[in-house]
């Protein structure tokens, strides 16, 4: 089954045994320190040549961003974190999952295992991984025998198994040497996640160690990483590519880490962790990403890009995960956020560039005299960050007449998972059976909305002051945690409206429930999401592979004949609304 196939199929939420395999609880590794680190030290900005002022500026134009959620933010000088926030619901506590930003640690463990001499770029993955047909009529590409470690590295292998058809085959390994080759190894690039998947399985198959339990011992400890999870494919591999999640502050100490070209520490508290030779090779393009054939494309490393800053680079993944790092100006940043774009001109990097390439740049070569006032407006606002308003809105006398009645939706295909998370996790929704809206105490700003789907009953505190309350939702077996905010309103119908919004704080993901409750006594819930369905097209582009010129004419072709059907299906999926009655 090819790409379209697989967008129309979710799109058209025709999800029942879309996946070779459903989601398995636990199918990830985990890895916690013996003991916490320390923090990272902090420092004032102008300590370390930044304007607080400059840091406010950045701050205020992230916000402005409509096409922009930032979820963190993170800022080292000379290794000391000058600025720091986390927009509420998120927090710095949690870790975050990275999506592609996970690609470059495993460029990390592919130089560890290099250095150490137990792999060589050279080797070709069918030798490590011991490929042969399972029976001498089987077909396969030829041309897959000769795929090194660089290829896989530079995204340069020429597989046409991608993230998406991933979906179908439980093997991984042996569907990637099955598939055919779009062009010659070494010859093209072609962004695919697969190709990392496959570094991650030959890494195992070398060290006889899974990915996270090889950094875990080599990078993590060493450099005071905190708690981190990688997601496991269904052969129980790290899926390398994706799913790795950290918190901002991890984040950034790989960032520092790489540029202090791989020694950690000060003075003579100095380590090696990373080999410096590895690191200037990994920073360096050996291939270029385009768009479309004119466009002079995006340098990539080793599993890592490069910035329009000369001797900038950076860790990037899918809704804007970022570990920026800048060696010339001596400057880390670690982000992550919500948004359609993932590229290095993304929203929210086309902002941190204006700022750091202004003439009056921010950044100076020296310290500069302490500014009270501008840190102190910079921590207020650092500390006052939240992505909902944080005023009460106005209870409706109705509130009592909502409480504890049970509505029974009519039949749907809306979950509480936005649909990214349903689709990354094989984890796809049966539709929303009831919901029940518990308003228990008038005086408290909280109240609790119960959902059942399926076979999960989930209740969600929602904070009706602006402030989240936070909880663990279980669907198909996999926890997730959230915050979750609501804000009372009136339509132009003056129907009461609910405005939920569950932050599902490990992942960019929000899901955006509208509950209108009419005069007859029925429901109306609205589903929507962040990142918004106005995006969704790039957000699938970005899971099965992008910037693919056959299959985007395939898209464009299938939009002009079948554009209406093909938005309506969309809209029914991605933001679907749901009728429900009072059960008698």
């Amino acid at each position: 089954m090819d790409w379209m196939a697989v967008a129309t199929r979710l799109v058209s939420g025709d999800t029942e045994g879309i996946a070779a395999y459903r989601y398995r609880p636990g199918q990830c590794a985990h890895y916690t320190p013996d003991q916490e680190a320390p923090p990272l030290l902090r420092a004032t900005p102008e300590s370390q040549g930044i304007r607080s002022g400059a840091i406010a500026a950045l701050y205020r134009d992230l916000d402005r961003a409509l096409e922009l959620e930032p979820h963190s933010f993170l800022m080292l000088r000379h290794g000391r974190v000058v600025a720091e926030s986390h927009w509420s619901p998120y927090r710095p506590d949690v870790p975050q999952t990275l999506y592609s930003l996970s690609k470059s640690l495993v460029s990390t463990a592919v130089g560890l295992a290099v250095s150490d001499g137990v792999l060589d770029l050279d080797e070709t993955a069918a030798a490590i991984l011991g490929f042969r047909p399972s029976d001498e009529r089987e077909k396969y590409d030829r041309r897959v025998l000769g795929i090194t470690l660089r290829h896989l590295l530079t995204m340069t292998s020429g597989t046409s198994f991608n993230e998406a058809l991933s979906l179908f085959n439980e093997d991984w390994v042996q569907t990637f040497f099955t598939s055919p080759l779009l062009f010659d190894p070494g010859t093209e690039f072609r962004y695919n996640s697969m190709n990392t998947y496959l570094l991650s399985a030959a890494l195992r198959r070398r060290t006889g160690r899974g990915l996270l339990a090889f950094l875990a011992d080599r990078v993590f400890r060493p450099i005071g990483i905190s708690s981190a999870h990688w997601d496991l494919c269904p052969k129980g591999i790290e899926k390398g590519g994706w799913g790795l999640s950290l918190t901002t502050e991890s984040m950034a100490r790989i960032g520092q880490l790489y540029l202090q070209n791989g020694v950690w520490g000060d003075g003579e508290e100095q380590t090696r962790v990373l080999p410096e030779a590895w690191i200037r090779e990994a920073v360096t393009p050996w291939a270029y990403a385009k768009r479309d054939r004119n466009d002079p494309g995006y340098g990539y490393g080793y599993q890592i890009w490069r910035c329009a800053r000369p001797g900038a680079y950076e860790f990037n993944g899918a809704f804007g995960q970022y570990v920026i790092v800048a060696p010339d100006l001596d400057l880390v940043i670690a982000m992550t956020s919500a948004n359609g774009q993932s590229f290095p001109d993304s929203p929210a990097e086309r902002i941190l560039w204006k700022h750091l390439d202004a003439p009056d740049t921010m950044v100076q070569t020296g310290s500069l005299p302490e500014d009270p006032k501008a840190l102190s407006v910079l921590r207020a606002m650092e500390a006052s960050h939240a992505l909902h308003p944080s005023d009460l809105s106005p209870r409706p006398l109705e509130e009592a007449s909502f409480h504890n009645r049970m509505y029974r939706m009519d039949r749907n295909r809306a979950g509480l998972l936005p649909s990214v998370i349903q689709t990354v996790y094989a984890n796809f929704s049966r539709g929303i059976d009831t919901a029940v809206f518990l308003f228990d105490d008038p005086d408290a700003d909280e109240c609790r909305l119960v959902l059942s789907e399926g076979n999960d009953l989930n209740t969600l505190p929602i904070g009706l002051d602006g402030h989240p309350r936070y909880g663990t939702v279980s669907i198909g077996g996999q926890l997730l945690q959230v915050g979750t905010t609501g804000r009372w309103s009136v339509d132009h119908r003056d129907h009461r409206v609910l405005m939920v919004r569950v932050a599902f704080i490990e992942t960019p993901d929000t899901r955006i429930i509208r509950c209108a409750f009419r005069p007859d006594g029925t429901i109306r819930l609205s589903f929507s999401e962040i990142p918004s369905a106005g995006s969704a097209l790039d957000q699938i582009n970005q899971l099965i592979g992008t910037l693919d010129f056959a299959n985007r004419r395939l898209l464009v072709y299938a939009l002009k004949r079948h554009g209406t059907q093909f938005r309506a299906m969309a809209s029914s999926l991605l933001t679907p609304s749901v009728e429900g009655k009072p059960s008698t």
